[in-house]
């Protein structure tokens, strides 16, 4: 054993390698996706951040905006002993911003004001001394483009700075008054930029919406995220697997598996050369018989043999197999009869339209019954049923479990002669020694009216067997089924158990015959079967009980009381879908029409078909306001973002339909807390 031990360790080693290079590519691929992820966190992450810093110097601008006017104008004139405005800045001061500084450029003067140095000098001389401007052009086209600003913008300095300015306006005026700029150095931002860790080739680039205020403008960005005042970074499509680490581990990693690799196959061809031994024969050493024949092709060849010969399927098998088939497909035509005579057979064309199909739409059918006296062999009876048929005419014979009562199905193309189905019937009981009582049913058109057939022939046969009885077709009272609807339709199952209840009673009594009675009751279910297909309900297949294979009237009482439950739960279901249904229209309705004047609670009670009771409980409901408060809350809403565009309060007004501006503006104050007017002097700022 130990000379071929090479040769196997070869094809272990073979193995291990292919399974090392799978684990590898996956290991490497999850590890390249997770720096991508952590990549993208640690990005987000200096983006939220410079997001919080701009909002804070949104607040410190905002902050001073709302200052009086003569505090900034006393500045100057107190010699800075006035410094009760700077008292409003004290909750930042536990807060370093990304700024390190920041001056207030008052446009009614030229004096710029350093508000954490406590000092003031001419605009031109703080340009030239803090923001690197050295001749005068540049000078000049800096200060156009900072009063030039009509929102919170950042511009670059000469020296690589960052300015972010806010424009303040002190007095309703069309230009800003003065301007609050921030001084961002260079090193404050790539402090935060570092933050992202990893080794990227190239820098990252920080955005101001499509300005680019650090680093290079990439031309394709491989990950870009906005933040909420329009900051985004843009990593280079080249630094999509960061980290080189992994790379020289991949490298080292594929070196290694591709020596190994070629080592393992020049051993495979050594050992396959020199030390080669059959594989069966080691299977034999370790524990079996040896396999006949002289090497593998002949063992399989022996082996594959014996399979055919244990497994060979005979001709004897294979009839028995058909025979049985035939047999299954006998008993499933056998129910397919049943389920036709109780009206619960509803098989599509598609599945219908087979040749020896005998319910294919398009035949003639007519029921035939045969009561038979005295003991007979039933499978042997069917059969020779069957085989009575033609080729145009085909007879199928059922069973029914109760009163030695047989149904034949008669179908044909051409139509049928009943009479003569009769005739051949009575000449086979007669050879048979039999004696019978027939029924005829009616010739119909369609398989789904198989069931008027078989009452035909059910009344026909129970004439003659019960004369007494000349009211067997009436079932049950109509007025007691129409009541049965009514509740099913309307949920109501207590109602409609004691409905159900009183019509299987007067069945009952009226119908001692276990034959008819069960008829009976089918032709409750199918009743009710068509009340519920005509309201667009579904009944799955498995609770439609066969009746008639039931002759206990205990076990018939529990199918139907539970297909009565099964009915009342899917009307219950399609009640309240209808409701939802209703409210989410009415909801919708308003919204779309709250800015008409002649919309109330009338139109809106005809429109939805609802009570104004049932609309007020709705809104209550789902939105938790009366009818007029969430019109005149919705009316408010529509007036705020008017306002906002620039529209005046009476045109306002006339837009969400109120004629007073007086009232427009009492009932804006009352939903706001503020008048139209402040309420657009608040946006401004």
């Amino acid at each position: 054993m130990k000379r071929y031990l090479l040769s196997y360790l070869s094809i272990a080693i073979f193995a291990c390698t292919a399974i090392s290079l799978v684990v590898f590519f996956v290991s490497v691929n999850e590890m390249h996706q997770l720096t991508l992820q952590e990549s993208a966190r640690r990005a987000q992450s200096i983006v939220d951040d410079l997001d919080e810093q701009m909002d804070i110097m949104q607040n410190i601008a905002y902050t001073i905006s709302t200052m009086p006017e003569y505090k900034l104008s006393n500045l100057q004139k107190s010699k800075y002993r006035e410094i009760e405005m700077l008292e409003d800045l004290s909750k930042y001061q536990g807060y370093t911003p990304l700024a390190g500084q920041f001056f207030l450029y008052y446009m009614g003067k030229e004096n710029i004001f350093v508000l954490p140095e406590k000092t003031s000098c001419r605009f031109s001389l703080y340009a030239q001394t803090r923001l690197a401007y050295t001749s005068a052009a540049e000078f000049a086209q800096f200060h156009q483009e900072l009063i030039g600003l009509a929102e919170a913008g950042i511009l670059k300095m000469p020296n690589g700075n960052l300015l972010f300015c806010y424009p303040l306006w002190f007095a309703s005026a069309s230009n800003a008054d003065g301007y609050l700029c921030f001084v961002v150095t260079q090193d404050s931002v790539a402090q935060r930029v570092r933050l992202i860790g990893g080794n990227f080739v190239h820098p990252i680039s920080l955005y101001h919406y499509e300005t680019c205020i650090y680093g290079e403008a990439q031309g394709t960005a491989a990950l870009e995220l906005c933040g909420e005042n329009g900051i985004c970074i843009q990593l280079s499509q080249q630094d999509i697997f960061p980290y080189r680490g992994i790379t020289a581990y991949a490298n080292a990693y594929w070196a290694i598996i591709a020596g190994t690799f070629i080592v393992t196959c020049a051993m495979a061809l050594i050992a396959a050369k020199r030390h080669y031994k059959p594989i069966y024969e080691l299977v034999h050493e370790i524990g079996g018989a040896p396999l006949l024949g002289k090497d593998e092709l002949e063992s399989l060849r022996v082996f594959l043999r014996r399979a055919v010969d244990t497994n060979k399927i005979t001709q004897k098998q294979l009839q028995e197999n058909a025979a049985w088939l035939n047999q299954q497909r006998q008993k499933n035509q056998e129910q397919m009869m049943l389920l036709a005579l109780t009206g619960l057979y509803h098989a599509p064309l598609q599945q219908t339209a087979q040749r020896d199909d005998p319910l294919e739409e398009g035949r003639h059918f007519a029921v035939i019954c045969v009561s038979c006296r005295g003991k007979y062999l039933v499978e042997e009876l069917l059969a020779q049923i069957c085989e009575l048929g033609s080729a145009d005419l085909e007879l199928v014979a059922v069973r029914l479990p109760y009163e030695s009562l047989i149904a034949v199905v008669a179908s044909s193309w051409n139509g049928i002669d009943s009479f003569d189905v009769v005739r051949l019937l009575r000449e086979l009981m007669e050879a048979d020694h039999l004696a019978a009582d027939f029924g005829v049913g009616l010739e119909v058109d369609s398989a789904r009216r198989i069931p008027d057939s078989f009452a035909a022939a059910l009344v026909d046969i129970n004439n003659q067997m019960h004369a007494a009885a000349p009211n067997a077709r009436e079932w049950y009272s109509e007025d007691k089924m129409e009541k049965l609807l009514a509740y099913i339709k309307a949920g109501q199952v207590e109602e409609a158990r004691l409905a159900l209840d009183a019509i299987l009673t007067q069945i009952e009594a009226l119908n001692p015959s276990i034959l008819l009675r069960s008829y009976a009751y089918s032709s409750v279910i199918n009743a009710v079967i068509r009340m519920a297909r005509q309201n667009d309900v579904e009944i799955s297949s498995d609770k439609m009980s066969v009746v008639l294979l039931y002759n206990q009237p205990e076990q018939a009482r529990q199918r139907i009381f539970a297909l009565l439950d099964e009915l009342c739960m899917q009307f219950v279901a399609r009640k309240d879908h209808k409701w939802e249904a209703k409210k989410a229209f009415l909801l919708a309705y308003i919204r779309e029409h709250y800015l008409e004047y002649s919309f109330c609670l009338t139109e809106l009670e005809n429109v939805a078909g609802l009570s104004i009771r049932q609309i007020e409980q709705i809104l209550r409901g789902e939105v938790h306001m009366t009818f007029k408060e969430y019109l005149t809350g919705l009316r408010m809403e529509e007036a705020k973002r008017l306002l906002a565009t620039g529209m005046s309060v009476t045109e306002a007004s006339n837009a969400v339909c109120y004629m007073s501006v007086s009232f427009f503006i009492k009932v804006f104050k009352r939903q706001t807390g503020m008048t139209p007017a402040e309420y657009k002097k608040s946006l401004e700022f």
